[in-house]
């Protein structure tokens, strides 16, 4: 059955996320986004394709646009942190066409995001692929890294890992947090199974997404796999990889506004509070 969707792309410093909104949520937010002429060569462009660049924050999508002569982009959208950017690329010579965040050359000796310039991806970040070390130079790197705390060693080693992950590695693997001078050949092993264990799981798509959350209902992160360190209390399960995203934004803006009321209030508080005071020592004086 085919249905409408749209992909809501944003960038922001903070926020940056890719989500798949259905009709309804797309309507609802439709109109907080005033129509602007961005990138209107993929008007009537037919996206081919979601792609995943070498399994780094970088996601491309390949468009094509039949009409007079058929044109070929490529859209990437680059979810780096501060330097988040959406640019779109001629397929065939590899120019910018377009670019959300311009980056000129004074502003880095790395690159430059204009239009007319080639483009190229980001530098790859030092971490590993998980998906391509071997179980020996795993062992190595734990063991070579001795002194360091296992969560933070397997955090800063391979794409993909945040702390959630590895703590959950570690817990499957029966370990607590300490220095990998500590571990055993056995525990290595267990390590590793659980390391490829859980790689293999999502290079398979098997996925059992939730959002997790703390004691008071706050937003923690969101995973792709059920992880079995976090207690039941603390996750909630979503149908897709989707969902749990949209949920967890959800979560977090719900958060953020009632931060925003809160301190507005507090401020409201506060300044009745003072010319309370001023007649309070006004009426003393009196």
């Amino acid at each position: 059955e085919s249905k409408r969707q749209a992909l809501l792309v944003s960038i922001h410093p903070e926020d940056y996320r890719v989500e798949l909104l259905d009709q309804k949520k797309y309507r609802k937010l439709e109109n907080q986004f005033p129509n602007k002429n961005i990138f209107s060569e993929l008007i009537g462009a037919k996206i081919e394709a979601i792609e995943q660049v070498d399994f780094d924050r970088i996601m491309k999508f390949p468009c094509v646009k039949s009409g007079t002569k058929v044109s070929e982009y490529e859209l990437y959208l680059e979810l780096t942190g501060r330097n988040s950017n959406l640019i779109l690329v001629n397929r065939s010579d590899s120019k910018i066409i377009d670019v959300l965040k311009k980056v000129e050359p004074k502003e880095s000796s790395k690159r430059t995001l204009q239009k007319d310039y080639t483009y190229t991806l980001p530098p790859p970040p030092p971490q590993k692929n998980p998906f391509s070390i071997s179980s020996s130079d795993f062992k190595q790197i734990l063991l070579s890294n001795s002194n360091q705390n296992l969560t933070e060693l397997l955090t800063k080693t391979f794409l993909g890992m945040d702390k959630l992950l590895a703590k959950d590695i570690l817990f499957l693997s029966g370990l607590k947090e300490f220095a990998a001078e500590k571990l055993s050949d056995s525990q290595l092993e267990s390590l590793w199974n659980n390391f490829k264990n859980i790689f293999t799981k999502i290079k398979e798509c098997k996925f059992h997404p939730i959002v997790i959350i703390d004691e008071e209902q706050q937003k923690l992160g969101v995973s792709v796999l059920d992880l079995k360190s976090i207690p039941t209390a603390n996750k909630i399960k979503s149908d897709s990889v989707a969902d749990a995203i949209s949920d967890y934004f959800q979560i977090r803006f719900t958060q953020a506004e009632k931060e925003n009321l809160k301190k507005q209030i507090l401020q409201i508080i506060n300044s009745q509070l003072k010319k309370l005071e001023a007649r309070r020592i006004n009426l003393q004086a009196e």
